[in-house]
């Protein structure tokens, strides 16, 4: 704070242009990899061009400069160049209505994928004669790196193998030096996405459940592993897309189809499974009728409702039926496809505990994205009777849990479950209209509801997208932040640590981890700090004196010991 940043020197527009690529500046010059004009454009600082590159010379013969992209430069002034073996194809992107875009899409995804790339050097850009030039690399290769630090310099090619590879090529001759790939046995983008769950835990047996390379924005739900304690993967769940032809509509905001967004019906225990304290299993389903919560026993068996007489009770009756497929486009205006996961947890005598819709906003037909923010908490019994109906009302909630007590901690906005009373305005805040940022926290409130027994302020992961007031939104991550104990501790992530908090004081008892990579081994290995790294935790799981946390920035889930002080009543 305080310390000048960078200044603005000049300021102009160089068009021109057709899906410019890639940048590099060599002294007064900027070269630009035009990459639908199939050329590198060098420019002056002050916008004036110099020259215009189609082609390059290899042994006298000129070669054109087919859609070039990335860019690189070495100490010699030596430009690395990643070009293609054709003309570059017209962008799908560009200038076309949304269905020709997907048709596109859907097209080009039963072809062959296009003709492989090669990275190239040149003795310059003034002197485009070619000095080396790699083996083909991926079609997918979208960035390269030169390490100019090293005699000779070392060039980096991403997805140079297919994708998750990484290749280091020599930067006298590109040959290949050495390559790194994902084998199928790591996480490669363990990313959380809206209320969608990524890591769970099977409290009786211990196996652990995680999601990767989930893209719910492109509505693809992602592979599935159930592990073991020592991380033998025991089962795998393959990824697929979520069917969308009903619509046509690409974006997260639009429908899906109903059946296949319920992932696996005939496996009830699974990622997005509620382990309820009672010994049965839980879970969610979207469905013409609305939100409706089924019941099994751990043999997968149906356990019926008293109150209905099947596994199956209904918990949020706001129909969707024509809503998904004739009105798709505003679909966002009610129950979004991901919004079936706001929070939930069930009791040892089976009392379900669910967050729903403010029957307020509801029953007044206030359904924009906004007023889904606010939400009631109504509780179920065992037999499937509404106990008690907006127990509390709560806003932004990003996950609940109850202990034997019945307690309830909750990650949440505290305030009082309305509006607050005016936007920020657009003209001080330069930014669309939004609600002001407010704190969280979590809170613990007794058994009959009213105020928090206490609350603690939390600053963790928001997600994606980072927006503190918009829970509802697909970039906002949800249940994901604290997990609670059998001993009276809960967990609560921060963005690069772990806090303990004691349930019955509220107190922060212990804290743990700090931001580093996953090259810090700890004391005793080549980098020793920090000694327990986060790059971004994402979720937390317990089972007894094991604290799994998802570091989604290091693309790994770490096992860490709990060690209980019963003399301190604390946490380690």
């Amino acid at each position: 704070m305080g310390k000048p940043g960078p200044e603005l020197e000049k300021q102009g527009i160089v068009g021109g242009f057709k899906e410019a690529s890639g940048v590099v500046v060599d002294g007064d010059h900027i070269i630009v990899a035009d990459a639908g004009n199939n050329r590198l454009r060098v420019c002056t600082i002050d916008g004036k061009q110099v020259a215009s590159i189609t082609h390059y010379m290899d042994k006298g013969t000129k070669k054109p400069m087919f859609g070039p992209t990335a860019l690189a430069m070495d100490r010699d002034k030596c430009l690395y160049v990643l070009i293609g073996s054709q003309e570059r194809p017209e962008d799908p992107r560009s200038e076309r209505s949304k269905k020709a875009v997907q048709k596109t899409l859907e097209t080009a995804a039963f072809e062959e994928l296009p003709p492989p790339r090669t990275v190239i050097k040149l003795r310059g850009w003034n002197t485009p004669e070619l000095l080396a030039k790699s083996a083909p690399v991926h079609t997918y290769v979208m960035q390269i790196a030169v390490d100019a630090g090293v005699s000779p310099p070392l060039v980096w090619v991403a997805n140079g193998d297919g994708p998750g590879s990484l290749q280091q090529l020599s930067g006298e001759d590109l040959s290949l030096k050495a390559q790194w790939q994902d084998d199928g046995n790591t996480l490669s983008n363990p990313r959380q996405a809206s209320s969608m769950p990524i890591l769970n835990i099977d409290p009786e047996t211990g196996h652990v459940y995680v999601e990767d390379d989930a893209t719910y924005r492109s509505k693809k739900f992602g592979t599935v592993y159930r592990l073991d304690q020592q991380g033998n993967i025991l089962k795998q769940w393959d990824p697929f897309f979520i069917d969308i032809e009903e619509t046509g509509i690409l974006s997260a905001w639009g429908a899906i189809n109903l059946e296949r967004g319920f992932r696996y019906p005939d496996e009830p225990l699974f990622l997005d499974s509620v382990f309820g304290k009672d010994g049965r299993i839980y879970r969610w389903k979207l469905g013409e009728n609305g939100i409706s919560i089924l019941r099994f026993d751990r043999a997968g068996k149906p356990v019926p409702f008293a109150s209905t007489g099947k596994n199956e009770l209904f918990v949020d009756t706001a129909s969707v039926k024509s809503r998904f497929y004739k009105n798709a486009g505003l679909a966002k205006w009610w129950t979004c496809w991901w919004d079936i996961y706001p929070g939930m947890d069930v009791d040892s005598e089976g009392n379900i505990y669910y967050l729903n819709k403010q029957d307020r906003y509801v029953e007044s037909g206030m359904v924009l994205p906004n007023f889904a923010l606010y939400r009631q908490l109504d509780v179920y019994d065992s037999t499937g009777k509404l106990k008690q109906k907006a127990l509390l009302d709560l806003t932004s909630v990003k996950g609940i849990q109850v202990d034997k007590q019945g307690y309830l901690y909750i990650v949440h906005i505290p305030t009082d479950g309305n509006p607050p009373p005016k936007r920020v305005n657009r003209a001080d805040a330069r930014k669309p209209k939004r609600w002001p940022m407010r704190p969280y926290a979590v809170s613990k409130f007794a058994p009959t509801g009213g105020e928090p027994l206490w609350s603690q302020p939390w600053d963790g992961n928001h997600g994606m997208g980072f927006i503190p007031p918009n829970p509802h939104c697909i970039c906002s991550t949800h249940r994901i932040n604290q997990a609670l104990d059998d001993k009276g501790y809960l967990y609560m992530a921060t963005k690069y640590s772990v806090q303990v908090i004691d349930t019955e004081t509220g107190k922060v008892v212990g804290e743990f981890g700090s931001y580093g990579n996953a090259d810090c081994k700890g004391k005793g290995s080549k980098y020793p700090h920090p000694e327990l790294p986060f790059g971004s935790i994402s979720s937390l799981a317990v089972w007894k004196d094991k604290l799994f946390v998802m570091d989604v920035l290091n693309r790994r889930l770490v096992k860490c010991n709990i060690t209980y002080d019963p003399a301190l009543k604390s946490a380690k």
